[in-house]
């Protein structure tokens, strides 16, 4: 159960900083 949770965050977490890294790189182009 812990696992599954610990994953999760992981995944939400790494979603978050590519987002934001995608959004630097977009206003980086324009």
């Amino acid at each position: 159960m812990k696992k599954t949770v610990l994953t999760k965050s992981c995944l939400i977490f790494n979603f978050n900083h590519f987002t934001e890294l995608s959004l630097s790189l977009f206003w980086l182009c324009f």
